[in-house]
């Protein structure tokens, strides 16, 4: 790879590959890759790899090969009840072999990654909206064990059963907070918060009466930002939401707020997103990211950033490859966006397992060498070489363990030796 492929804002398409996988003996050996889906969410860990949780595609045949080793695909189809990982070093696929009570609403649901759990909290079965969830939900990465969060059932006063709610997670304050999302019928803006010390839910914000705020809404983003929550896009089933004036949550006096935002003046049309729902969204510092999505019939390509200090929007220059919406947007660290899936044609209702990277700032030094020197050697010496002979060439262990053909565990001897 050279360094003007690290340069921020060019879209790349990744040729993943998948672990190959034992079939039936009246099958031949598959390469095991996910499906095209929609509807599902994904996270990035602090070493770039990325988990892709539920999803779904109405065009996979009960009865198809990939899927025949599937232990519950014949209950849950046309829903992925799945959990995948893709390690950005290797390029390479893995379908997650996972235990405990895992969510069965796997579509419109939401994640985000605190340290090495995937919390994912709401979303729907099939039909949309007649199987909905307030549950949370918690995988060990670690370990891959699901665990069904417990309640304080006397002292909680607990969200609706909903789908394409958004969530933020407070790290300073232990808890989450959950905003909007619809029963498939109704819509809704309010505001619920569940305190991870004391598994208590109350009400935060709560639109009765004449009560004034923002429209309601699902499939929108948010994202936490000096004890402020910001509401981008969303709508309904008909309708989208603009990006002017985006409405703010301030959690210090637990009141709606609106900021005024500035368009940006070299951009077509009016200088500001297009509206839009079933978008993707990232947060690196006090920018905020808006890629894809859907408004009305017309599926958007296109990515804006919105830096939270100055107000100011900005159109990025480069287009996605291809529009998609309910896809799923996670970032690293070191600012490393992906984006997976999708559904890529309105009228004929096509999704896709397509996987595309993009910096979002040039990242640090010691990731541009890392990514160098797997560019040119991952299929080589790389997956091949044992951790004592990647250090002893200079690979510090970090990127070591970042490959999927070592063992982490050998790692952790080979660390504590040194």
């Amino acid at each position: 790879m050279s360094t003007t492929e690290l340069k921020p804002f060019r879209f790349y398409k990744i040729n993943a590959k998948g672990n190959e996988q034992p079939s039936p003996s009246n099958v031949p050996r598959y390469v095991n890759v996910p499906k095209a889906r929609s509807g599902h969410r994904s996270v990035t860990d602090c070493d770039g790899n990325i988990y892709s949780f539920g999803g779904y595609n109405p065009h996979v045949d009960e009865r198809d090969e990939d899927m025949l080793n599937d232990e519950v695909w014949g209950e849950t189809n046309p829903l992925f009840k799945e959990l995948w990982k893709f390690n950005s070093a290797t390029l390479t696929w893995t379908k997650l072999k996972t235990r405990g009570e895992a969510p069965i609403q796997l579509a419109s649901h939401c994640a985000i990654l605190v340290n090495n759990f995937m919390i994912v909290y709401g979303g729907t079965g099939i039909p949309f909206g007649a199987n909905s969830s307030n549950q949370i939900h918690i995988c060990n990465l670690r370990t891959l064990e699901w665990q069904l969060l417990k309640v304080n059932e006397q002292l909680s006063v607990k969200p609706e059963e909903q789908y394409g709610q958004a969530i933020v997670y407070d790290r300073h304050d232990n808890a989450l907070y959950t905003i909007g999302g619809t029963n498939g019928l109704v819509y809704s803006i309010d505001i619920h918060k569940f305190d991870f010390k004391t598994k208590v839910w109350s009400d935060v914000w709560v639109k009765r009466g004449n009560r004034v705020g923002p429209r309601e809404r699902y499939r929108h983003e948010a994202v936490l930002y000096n004890d402020r929550i910001y509401i981008f896009g969303g709508g309904t089933a008909t309708t989208s939401f603009d990006f002017k004036r985006v409405p703010v949550f301030n959690l210090v006096c637990n009141e709606w707020e609106y900021l005024e935002t500035k368009k940006d003046t070299t951009a077509i049309d009016d200088g500001f997103p297009m509206k839009r729902r079933c978008h993707g969204c990232v947060c690196v510092d006090s920018e905020v990211f808006i890629i894809g999505g859907l408004n009305n019939t017309v599926i958007c390509k296109d990515m804006w950033k919105l830096d939270l200090e100055t107000r100011q929007w900005t159109m990025i220059p480069y287009k996605m490859p291809l529009p998609v919406y309910f896809h799923s947007a996670s970032v690293s660290p070191f600012a490393q966006m992906t984006i997976f899936g999708g559904v890529t044609s309105f009228h004929h209702n096509l999704r896709t397992n397509n996987l595309f990277q993009v910096w979002l700032k040039i990242p640090p030094l010691k990731e541009i060498a890392w990514n160098t020197l797997l560019a040119n050697f991952r299929n080589t010496f790389l997956t091949k070489m044992s951790p004592v002979e990647l250090f002893n060439l200079g690979i510090p262990l970090q990127y070591i363990q970042r490959l999927s053909t070592v063992d982490n565990e050998m790692c952790t001897h080979f660390a504590h030796a040194y």
